[in-house]
């Protein structure tokens, strides 16, 4: 049990600046293709992606926030099945709870997203939606469905808007194939929200934007990359609301203020006896003792954050998720 006035956060030796500059060319690629998504912010739970922070840097922090979404995650575990006696407390998005093996879960908390209600409330004229264009992690069928489901939420704004933000493939050798599907996106956009008040939102738009009478979503049905972005803490500390407030998380033993506007809620593990995926699938047996790919020396084009075949694992894993 974490006693939270006992607890010691932040980190014990070293800064996360420290540690970004040591990181491998695979951390760098994947933090480039999720920006601004994992563009990095400042907390006292030190948030960090897991892949920012492999091996022996693990141990040099008593709390580790990890931005992880599904593909991430699961790698993190693979690599790291048990944690050592000098492996620092994991904070993870509530959502992924089942993704923890039962050697993690007293050294994990779960986080949850709040915002507090604003003392001078103005009303909503615009709802802004953040989507990532990526084929991997927001499949056509699971896009169109959630888009209608969104356009149905949203009838009573007058205007939506949308940013595109990370999965911009830099560096990538398929980056003008790939870059087609944002073509599909926009066309899933226009086929949900047809006949509304669209704007499309650049970088500079965005950071100019007045948001006291805009709320926002991040539109990631799969959590497949990320489920903690840097826009989400961006917009709620410039005076944006939420879409939907999520309910309180049962077993909340602590409230960190990340604004005076928002915040993380954080759990202990709610349901111990529960399996996760990896007490119920021997991964050694499927994918071996490596799933990362080496490095050598085909260039930046070629370097991932796993082999395809995990990849793809870790795929169907959120498609279960979501469903």
């Amino acid at each position: 049990m974490v006693i939270m006035e006992h607890f010691d956060f932040g980190n014990s030796i070293f800064s996360l600046e420290k540690i970004w500059d040591q990181r491998t060319a695979v951390s760098q690629k994947t933090a480039l293709y999720l920006s601004p998504d994992s563009n990095p912010y400042c907390s006292r739970l030190n948030p960090i992606f897991s892949f920012e922070v492999e091996d022996d840097y693990l141990r040099y922090f008593n709390v580790l926030s990890l931005r992880d979404g599904v593909y991430p995650l699961l790698r993190f575990f693979f690599i790291n099945p048990a944690p050592h006696v000098a492996d620092p407390m994991i904070i993870i998005d509530e959502k992924l709870s089942s993704l923890v093996p039962k050697a993690w879960r007293e050294k994990t908390l779960l986080r949850s997203l709040y915002d507090n209600e604003k003392v001078f409330p103005k009303p909503i004229e615009e709802c802004l939606i953040l989507i990532s264009p990526d084929k991997d992690s927001l499949p056509l069928e699971i896009m169109e469905v959630e888009l209608a489901k969104l356009a149905e939420k949203t009838k009573k704004y007058p205007k939506i808007s949308f940013y595109f933000s990370s999965c911009i493939r830099k560096g990538e050798e398929y980056a003008e194939a790939a870059s087609t599907w944002g073509y599909t996106t926009l066309n899933a956009v226009n086929m949900a929200f047809g006949g509304r008040n669209i704007e499309i939102l650049d970088w500079g738009k965005l950071q100019k934007k007045n948001l006291a009478k805009v709320c926002f979503t991040h539109f990631n049905p799969l959590s497949f990359y990320f489920t903690d972005s840097f826009l989400t803490h961006d917009l709620l500390q410039r005076g944006a609301t939420l879409l939907e407030n999520k309910k309180t998380m049962k077993n909340v033993i602590h409230r960190e203020e990340l604004s005076m506007n928002h915040g993380f809620e954080l759990a202990e593990w709610f349901d111990d006896h529960k399996q996760s995926l990896y007490d119920k699938v021997d991964l050694k047996s499927l994918f071996g003792d490596e799933i990362r790919e080496k490095p050598a020396f085909k260039g930046y084009t070629f370097i991932t954050l796993t082999n395809h075949s995990f990849k793809q694992f870790a795929l169907e894993r959120a498609k279960e998720l979501y469903q």
